[in-house]
C-alpha cells in the first residue's frame, strides 16, 4: 500500500504557521484530548486541549467562541463587543476616589467598587495606596468633635483622626442633637412607635414628637406656647409653664392659633390672650389681622 502525501499551498502553511504562532500554553492539569473549553475573562478565545495540555486560541476578528457548538461564529450582534465595553478596567486597578480622600476605587469583575482605607489614613494618588494622615491631609473635622447622624436617633459620628466614624448609643439610649451625647431614651426613639401618636419632649417643653413611618420627629410648638401631653396639643402659655410669663411675648404681639383659623393670640400684660376674629373673618398671620372670608379661606 503506497503512502498518501499531501501538498499543501502556501496560504495554508501559512494559516498554520500564524495558528501556531497565536497558541499560548496554559499550564493547568491534565486535560481530555480534543476537549475545548471557553475562556471566562475572553468571550473572543478558547482552550483546547492537545497532548495533554491546554492551548489558548483566538477566534478571527468580529468572531466570539459559542461554547454550545464548540466552534468560533461570527458575531453578528454584537455579543461579545458587549461584554467586552462592561469591563470598564483592568482587574485589581486602583482609582482614587473623587468624593472621598478617605477611600479609593479597586477594580473588580470590570467595574470600579468604592473601598475604604483604615481609620486615620487616605488614599495617596502617587503611591496608589493608603497612608496614614500624620499631616492631615484628608482633615474634615476637629479631633474629638461629635455630630448628629442624619436619619439614625440611634448612632452618631465622631471624628476620629481627622475624619467622621459612625458610632452607635448603648442600648436603651439616643443621641441629643442639643447636648450632643447619648442619652437615656425615655420616648424609645431608637425604636418603632405608633403611626401619629404624640410624646411630650422631657428635653424642651416648648416642642413634641411625633410618629412617622414608625420613627420619632421632633415638632416645635409655636412661639409662647407648650406642648400639653394631656390634651395633646400645643397651647398658650398663660401660666408661664414653659417659660416666665413676663418673657412670653411683648406687649401688641398677635399670634396665629393653629387650631383655630378665625382665632389669635394678642400680647396683653406680658401674656397671650386668646381672641376671635368676627363673623365671617378669619386671622391673616401675613397681616397680622383679621379680614373677611371672601375666598371661603376658613371655611368650616
Amino acid at each position: 500500500m503506497k503512502s498518501r502525501h499531501v501538498r499543501l499551498s502556501g496560504n495554508v502553511l501559512l494559516c498554520l504557521l500564524c495558528a501556531l504562532l497565536a497558541m499560548k500554553i496554559e499550564p493547568l492539569a491534565a486535560c481530555e484530548e480534543g476537549a475545548m473549553l471557553a475562556k471566562a475573562d475572553d468571550c473572543a478565545a478558547y482552550l483546547q486541549c492537545l497532548d495533554g495540555e491546554l492551548l489558548y486560541f483566538e477566534c478571527p476578528s468580529e468572531s466570539y467562541y459559542n461554547a454550545t457548538y464548540e466552534v468560533c461564529v461570527v458575531d453578528e450582534h454584537g455579543l461579545c463587543t458587549v461584554q467586552a465595553a462592561a469591563a470598564e478596567c483592568t482587574e485589581l486597578e486602583l482609582e482614587d476616589d473623587p468624593n472621598d480622600c478617605t477611600g479609593y476605587q479597586q477594580c473588580i469583575n470590570g467595574s470600579f467598587v468604592s473601598m475604604k482605607c483604615s481609620e486615620g489614613s487616605y488614599f495617596d494618588t502617587n503611591s496608589s495606596a493608603c497612608q496614614i494622615d500624620v499631616h492631615g491631609v484628608c482633615r474634615s473635622c476637629l479631633e474629638g468633635q461629635f455630630k448628629q447622624l442624619d436619619g439614625n436617633l440611634c448612632g452618631y459620628l465622631l471624628c476620629v483622626d481627622c475624619s467622621y466614624v459612625e458610632r452607635s448609643c448603648e442600648s436603651g439610649s439616643y443621641f441629643n442633637a442639643r447636648s450632643l451625647r447619648c442619652v437615656p431614651d425615655k420616648l424609645q426613639r431608637c425604636g418603632t412607635c405608633l403611626e401619629d401618636a404624640l410624646f411630650e419632649d422631657p428635653e424642651d417643653c416648648a416642642s413634641y414628637m411625633v410618629c412617622v413611618d414608625g420613627e420619632l420627629q421632633n415638632r416645635i410648638c409655636a412661639y409662647g406656647s407648650y406642648f400639653n401631653a394631656s390634651s395633646q396639643r400645643c397651647e398658650a402659655d398663660h401660666s408661664g409653664i414653659c417659660i416666665p410669663a413676663t418673657e412670653i411675648c411683648e406687649e401688641g404681639d398677635l399670634e396665629s392659633d393653629e387650631y383655630d383659623c378665625a382665632a389669635y393670640f394678642e400680647c396683653i400684660d406680658g401674656d397671650f390672650v386668646a381672641q376671635q376674629c368676627d363673623s365671617s373673618s378669619y386671622f391673616n398671620s401675613s397681616l397680622a389681622a383679621c379680614i373677611t372670608d371672601e375666598q371661603h379661606v376658613c371655611r368650616t
